[in-house]
């Protein structure tokens, strides 16, 4: 989606018109027309203004690979040992009791454990890389 298509369904999304829009941002309901139809493109101080009104960040403004549902970020990888940092605070979220320090203690651990031993394995890998 380009930034013409996602500046018209934003707007509208947000309940204003053509000419709403343009007084919110100072300028001429016909510079929103032009954007809109891909015809012109707005000022950086207008695209952040934007972004506020919208609530949007501009990286999902103006990357047409991005979309709303990714909340205007790319999903990242996660890394080693995160899956299992959010596994440990699911079961606290979720776990009736409380956990104890020696629990918290042990399953930092733990975590900590698992994370060094993937960085170790990386290495090598690592070291060819620099050479």
């Amino acid at each position: 989606m380009n930034l013409a298509e996602k500046l018209t369904i934003q707007r509208k999304k947000s309940g204003m018109s053509q000419e709403q829009f343009a007084d919110r941002l100072g300028i001429t309901r016909q510079s929103v027309s032009k954007w809109e139809a891909g015809s012109s493109i707005p000022e950086i101080s207008k695209l952040v203004t934007m972004s506020e009104i919208f609530q949007v960040s501009l990286d999902y403004l103006l990357k047409d690979y991005l979309d709303e549902e990714s909340g205007g970020f790319p999903a990242r990888k996660k890394l080693p040992g995160e899956e299992e940092i959010d596994a440990v605070q699911k079961v606290a979220e979720e776990s009736s009791r409380e956990w104890s320090e020696e629990n918290l203690r042990s399953a930092c651990l733990h975590l900590a454990r698992r994370q060094l031993e993937s960085i170790v394995r990386a290495l090598p890998h690592w070291e060819k890389r620099l050479q």
